[in-house]
């Protein structure tokens, strides 16, 4: 997991100067410097509270569309090649698009050291969960909101925690047959759930599970969920955060979750320069959007698109600039505790 000895490196630099230094050494030496989000279809299978998936009005609107064949043909000479990460499913479900293994083949084929698919599971079945490891892939990882039947349902409209307990069977025959695939475990924390975290490790037991990532829930607007207070996950925080920390542990489970104090800052604006690092290096691509602004797939390239807005001269500009906050409607990053 070559990926996550460089997020702990990464993670454990505090200064955003510091982080813009050296990815401009990495960009002046062409080294590969983003991770590349994938979403070829906007579309889902599930209706989860937390997503705006779950909204009506998205899903007739915004929250449609499909990749082309062309566009995503492009991805390879365009950003595969300067990716460190390619993760497949971001806003949406990944499985109900057939071209995902190819997508994943593409990435084996263009280098990129680390390839994920980030999905709720309902629709892996073990033929298609060995199609995409045969394609190359490295990780997958389970978006999961509940540990016992009522919440998970609850939460994840569609699902159902039956067909995730045939999802456990079929990542374990999977890791069993493919010692080296990694399995994430991304757990969306919120006051309805937070009381379960505790017993979060026992539901995969020992030898599954590598990574287990908890997320504070955040409002990305246009959801069915309405709870955002967050002070409950504070309160409760040694009970549930830690008790959950230790069980990992005990169960050879990596855990990346926030420090008490990080929690509430999931709803404070970030500073200006961690913005601009996020934003150099955070390269998604969907149906309506491909890495930034005025960035057109199929046609640009990731030199050609640096080169014309000239990022060098602007991360030399910011060096010098204040981190004062700036508002911004868009997830926030924490810097988790490995």
């Amino acid at each position: 997991m070559k990926f996550y000895r460089i997020l702990r490196r990464l993670t454990s630099i505090r200064s955003p100067r510091l982080r813009l230094l050296l990815f401009l050494g990495a960009h002046t030496l062409r080294r590969r410097t983003i991770g590349l989000y994938v979403d070829p279809t906007l579309a889902c299978n599930l209706r989860c509270r937390m997503c705006q998936f779950s909204s009506d009005e998205m899903r007739r609107t915004t929250l449609r569309g499909r990749m082309t064949d062309e566009a995503l043909a492009a991805l390879p000479a365009s950003l595969m090649h300067h990716a460190l990460k390619l993760q497949i499913g971001c806003g949406a479900e990944p499985t109900v698009d057939s071209r995902t293994a190819s997508i994943i083949a593409a990435g084996r084929a263009a280098g990129v050291p680390y390839i994920s698919v980030t999905t709720n599971g309902q629709l892996l079945t073990p033929e298609l969960l060995r199609q995409y490891i045969d394609a190359g892939l490295n990780e997958v990882t389970i978006s999961l909101h509940g540990v016992t039947p009522s919440t998970y349902e609850a939460l994840m409209p569609g699902a159902t925690h039956s067909r995730f307990l045939q999802l456990i069977d079929t990542l374990r025959e999977a890791k069993r047959c493919h010692p080296q695939l990694t399995v994430r475990v991304n757990f969306t924390v919120n006051a309805d759930n937070v009381d379960e975290l505790p017993i979060l490790p026992g539901l995969f037991g020992t030898g599954l599970v590598d990574i287990l990532q908890l997320r504070p829930v955040q409002n990305l607007g246009h959801s069915d969920y309405t709870n955002f207070d967050l002070q409950p996950l504070v309160d409760k925080y040694e009970t549930t955060f830690g008790l959950l920390r230790q069980r990992a542990i005990e169960a050879g489970i990596t855990c990346l979750m926030p420090q008490r104090d990080q929690i509430i800052l999931t709803a404070k604006e970030p500073g200006r320069l961690d913005i601009l690092f996020e934003q150099l290096t955070y390269c998604y691509v969907g149906p309506h959007s491909s890495y930034a602004e005025g960035f057109a797939l199929p046609g640009d390239t990731y030199s050609s698109y640096h080169k014309r807005n000239h990022t060098t001269r602007r991360i030399l500009r910011a060096l010098l600039m204040r981190n004062t906050p700036s508002q911004r409607h868009i997830t926030r990053k924490l810097n988790y505790r490995l």
